[in-house]
């Protein structure tokens, strides 16, 4: 990035996620954006709300500067309560802000990057304008879905948040499309879609039978593993009734793993003991972030059955450590899975299709091992991660280098 100055540009980010602790998950992506970020150069300063009782208030992590703000959270992250938890939103709105407004004060810093559009997009905006300095909303998919469209004023929220930022991401197509069709008007030039980076230090092809024996699994069965957030729209419940329907002819071939946590687990965990197919499922709850790999590259493939996506990055995760992902052709999956190169896609009658597929895999299992033998080989060869890190550096230089007013409709 060109500075003339030899102070870096420090960069604001305003996130509700951001990993709680050493190991944790949660927000992972920002950390690891903010770490890409801090490697070219640049200064990058979290604001981000205190959760768990055994966060930090401030701490350095990596060179990225934490700060976090306390509020009544409950021990749980706003998006996690069903209704909208008013009171809770208030205060944390008024204690973000706060802690931003001293942020940006104490270390000089020139641009806002806002993750998600609510509850951080109209404090992102006023200290913008405040500041006078450029902002960026970062429209993550959840965010869009779950508060911006959830009512007239919340739409209308979202709509006054994003004609006013400098520029608004996407990580996926399928969530600019979304934005131009329900928010009309916005100038497509300022949307962009940046897709997540991939860390891949950490998620690369290992060998299998080394990873399955660290993990203590069965090194002969096919594996299929289920990682993320065990709820319905991630097909959680769509995957074990799969299981439950395949069980019969293909339990002495497989194992199902779910890595994660979430509103369905328990659910799932007593409907896998009440149906007799706790044999072949195993629950291993939250693992750490760089364990992650560990169980990708221990697994045949990666199943999620999901109902909405925008761009999962758990897909993305996969596919650099050369894992075959089956999946439903939900937001921008498609853009990346290939039929019978890197994995299958699921088009229409979702857990009809994964049926089928995962028997015919268990029936015939040399076709994914091929597979994965191959993706594994060619990724090693070169990893295919979309390179987001330079393309937030340029967007950032531009930003700063015009310095200019939002542009409005």
């Amino acid at each position: 990035m060109t500075n003339d100055n030899p102070r870096p540009h420090c960069i604001c980010f305003l996130t509700q996620a951001f990993p709680d602790s050493a190991g944790a998950y949660r927000g992972i992506f920002i950390q690891t954006l903010a770490g890409a970020l801090i490697r070219q150069g640049l200064c990058i300063v979290v604001v981000t709300p205190k959760i768990f009782s055994i966060s930090k208030r401030v701490e350095t992590v990596d060179g990225i500067i934490v700060r976090r703000f306390r509020f009544p959270s409950g021990g749980k992250p706003l998006i996690a309560f069903k209704k909208i938890p008013v009171f809770r939103m208030l205060v944390y709105m008024v204690t973000c802000f706060l802690s931003a407004f001293m942020t940006i004060l104490k270390y000089h810093c020139e641009l806002i990057h806002v993750h998600w559009i609510h509850p951080n997009g109209i404090i992102g905006i006023a200290l913008g304008l405040l500041f006078r300095i450029p902002v960026i909303i970062h429209v993550r998919g959840s965010d869009l879905h779950t508060y911006g469209l959830r009512n007239r004023f919340l739409k209308a929220l979202t709509h006054f948040i994003l004609v006013h930022a400098n520029r608004v991401l996407c990580t996926s197509l399928k969530s600019r499309h979304d934005i131009l069709e329900k928010f009309r008007g916005m100038p497509e030039k300022k949307i962009e879609v940046i897709y997540n980076e991939v860390d891949t230090v950490l998620f690369h092809p290992m060998v299998e039978q080394t990873v399955r024996k660290e993990l203590h699994l069965d090194l002969d069965r096919i594996h299929f593993i289920f990682i993320g957030n065990i709820r319905e729209e991630k097909g959680a419940g769509v995957f074990l009734s799969v299981i439950k329907n395949i069980f019969p002819i293909c339990q002495a071939r497989m194992i199902c793993h779910f890595v994660g946590e979430g509103a369905l687990t328990a659910r799932l965990i007593e409907e896998t003991q009440r149906s007799g197919v706790s044999s072949v499922i195993k629950f291993h709850g939250p693992v750490a972030h760089e364990q992650i790999p560990l169980w990708m590259n221990a697994a045949n493939a990666l199943i999620l059955p999901s109902a909405r996506e925008g761009m999962p990055n758990v897909v993305l995760e996969a596919l650099a450590c050369g894992i075959p992902v089956i999946a439903s052709d939900a937001g921008d999956t498609g853009i990346f899975i290939r039929n019978e190169i890197n994995g299958f896609l699921l088009k229409d009658k979702i857990e009809a299709e994964l049926a089928a597929r995962l028997t015919k895999i268990l029936l015939e299992p040399e076709l994914l091992i091929k597979m994965k033998k191959k993706l594994q080989y060619l990724v090693m060869k070169k990893q295919s991660v979309p390179d987001e890190d330079n393309a937030m550096v340029a967007l950032y230089d531009s930003l700063l280098r015009g310095r200019g007013k939002p542009e409005t409709v």
